[in-house]
């Protein structure tokens, strides 16, 4: 046994046996794959890690870009809720005072036409009391020129009686 086992063990050593060489040769190639593989597993573990972290970093961008994007559609939102909001009141606003100057405008246009009419009817009174007062005035002035010469016939009347009464005492004289 002890022979056989050092036959055995140098037999190894010296062995040319093809299937012997054949399965070690396969070994040895089959050992240069496993690392090989382990290598590349290695660089794909690695490639993986900086892989995944680069995911993480772009995720990370991307939530922020999207709460960012959230953030400023909540805020155009916001702002075209406040713009919206101001126009309606100014838009309130403006129709009633609008509203209020049309009232105004109609008011004052009634108070217009009266005050135009209140004109226009002093106006034709004051012309009729001015035509009356001109016809007064006539009507006067041909009494005063009546009177004057109903004067100026009393006075010549009463001159022509002195004179006759003169003129009948001058010859007693």
């Amino acid at each position: 046994m002890g022979k056989k086992a050092g036959a055995k063990g140098k037999g190894k050593k010296e062995t040319t046996d093809p299937v012997e060489l054949a399965n070690i040769e396969k070994l040895r190639h089959a050992e240069v794959e496993v690392l090989a593989l382990q290598q590349q597993l290695e660089v794909k573990e690695h490639e993986t890690v900086v892989a995944r972290r680069a995911e993480r970093d772009w995720r990370g961008k991307l939530d922020a870009f999207s709460d960012q994007l959230t953030q400023q559609r909540e805020d155009t939102l916001d702002i075209t809720a406040d713009v919206t909001r101001q126009y309606k009141t100014m838009q309130d606003r403006l129709l009633t005072q609008i509203e209020s100057l049309e009232r105004d405008k109609h008011e004052l246009g009634a108070m217009c036409k009266e005050k135009d009419q209140v004109i226009h009817r002093n106006k034709r009174d004051f012309e009729d009391a001015l035509a009356h007062k001109d016809l007064e005035m006539a009507g006067l002035r041909q009494n005063l020129e009546d009177m004057a010469q109903q004067f100026s016939d009393m006075l010549k009347e009463t001159l022509d009686k002195m004179s006759e009464r003169l003129g009948e005492g001058a010859p007693h004289a």
